[in-house]
């Protein structure tokens, strides 16, 4: 498990995207260690296939069991999702970060699904797409998200009017 790597921008919560948790026996300790480091809340945008590909099945009880709240938001691998649940997802996720929540979003590297779930949190925050998106490549290490399809859905996202 890389990360979490947290995302800067001025809330009262935190931020964070990491690639997924390790799985099999060590995911119980993997959440627990999340949540012993002040995560809240857990956003998963594995689909289903790839969390028991992965070893992680299981992930949203046993999150739910170390004290996550598990947010499940499938996005098939270099993808995106529709333009309206994201923007739900967004709204939610504002909510929780200026309540001082510690997020982190998940997917299997920690990238592209995931950062187009931190973008989004933070375009609902206010930023404009391309500040989400460099704020959260800096915080990746690597652009992210990772494709122009992602990137052009955030942009779509950030033009929407405020509804947050």
């Amino acid at each position: 498990m890389a990360g979490p790597f947290l995302v800067d921008w001025p809330v009262s919560g935190r931020l964070a995207v990491m690639s997924r948790p390790t799985g099999g026996d060590a995911l119980v300790r993997a959440l627990h260690g999340l949540r012993r480091k002040g995560v809240d809340a857990l956003v998963c945008a594995l689909t289903e296939g790839e969390r028991d590909l992965l070893g992680l099945a299981a992930e949203p009880e046993i999150a739910r069991d170390a004290g996550l709240a598990y947010i499940d938001f499938p996005i098939a691998d270099f993808s995106v999702p529709d333009l309206d649940d994201l923007a739900e997802l967004a709204a939610k996720l504002a909510v929780r970060l200026r309540s001082g929540d510690f997020i982190v979003a998940h997917c299997r590297g920690g990238i592209g699904r995931s950062g187009i779930v931190a973008s989004a949190a933070l375009i609902a925050l206010g930023a404009t797409a391309e500040q989400a998106m460099e704020l959260v490549s800096e915080a990746r290490g690597v652009p992210a998200p990772e494709t122009e399809e992602q990137r052009a859905l955030l942009r779509r996202l950030a033009e929407r009017p405020a509804r947050f």
